[in-house]
């Protein structure tokens, strides 16, 4: 029970719930359908809180961006520019992949493609909540027949364990390679790496793959600055929660790309310059 804050967990059991109608009771209540609030005073609250917000609390409409949303703007755009598409693994193109890395279930890998032709990135594939080990996650990827490139960790990723092995050489010693741990970007990194994914957006399509399956879109789009409880100020504090894990996972791309760590890649303003080229071309 609630009000909508973006696609979250409301937006999902509700979904459930009508999928299994059997077993769940759902039941959205919008102020204009039930009459309990007068028009008069409506006018008044929408007035008061402005059309968003009143979409949300009183019309319980799940498509307004919830406050403080990094990425809902970027992803609705890609939705009506139709960068979400059916597709699958160019296999003339290596595929990359960035890791967020936290127990085996809240790892996240997300895989990426470059299209050297039109100067854009795909991210084609998106790996979560699997409960394996170490050896049965690089057997699992080596299961989709992927022509791997690099495989892209956060700085943690050198860092050495109890068993003193760090994750990098365990990936290497179950027989990934290519792996690579990404430098730390210091003070702001999470940021500047937000930025950067902005500045990239518009030339990224997605697989439907993982809109539909893997969930990486629902992730981007509810991932949010934290909002004050107190006076509804939306502060620069990033909430790291299940969301988190992807969008993490989601900017370190856009930091190997940048560093020039991703053999052959343009940085994002290159890239932005080779397009206008491009275009220019045509």
């Amino acid at each position: 029970m609630g009000t909508p804050k973006g696609k979250g967990n409301l937006y999902k059991a509700l979904n459930q719930a009508k999928e299994r109608p059997e077993k769940n009771y759902s039941l959205i209540l919008k102020a204009s359908d039930t009459g309990i609030v007068s028009e008069e005073d409506l006018g008044e609250i929408r007035a008061k809180i402005g059309e968003d917000a009143y979409q949300q609390e009183m019309e319980c409409n799940f498509n307004v961006a919830r406050a403080g949303a990094i990425y809902s703007k970027e992803i609705n755009d890609a939705r009506n520019e139709g960068r979400v598409l059916d597709f699958g693994v160019d296999n003339s193109q290596l595929v990359h992949t960035t890791w967020d890395l936290g127990s085996p279930e809240n790892t996240v890998v997300i895989y990426h493609q470059r299209d050297q032709h039109n100067l854009t990135y795909k991210v084609i594939d998106c790996d979560f909540g699997l409960n394996v080990t170490t050896a049965e996650r690089v057997a699992h990827m080596m299961a989709k027949g992927y022509n791997f490139g690099q495989h892209f960790l956060p700085h943690d990723g050198r860092t050495r364990g109890a068993d003193n092995m760090s994750f990098q050489n365990k990936l290497l010693e179950a027989g990934l390679q290519n792996v690579v741990v990404l430098p730390n970007a210091g003070f702001g990194a999470e940021d500047k790496g937000i930025r950067t994914m902005k500045d990239m957006f518009s030339s990224i399509f997605f697989s439907k793959l993982v809109d539909v399956e893997d969930g990486l879109l629902d992730a981007l789009d509810n991932y949010h600055n934290r909002e004050d409880k107190k006076d509804g100020r939306v502060t620069n504090v990033v909430v790291h929660d299940w969301c988190s894990h992807f969008a993490d996972a989601f900017r370190y791309w856009g930091e190997a790309i940048k560093s020039g760590m991703v053999m052959g890649s343009l940085t994002p303003k290159a890239l932005g310059r080779a397009k206008s080229s491009f275009g220019k071309s045509l």
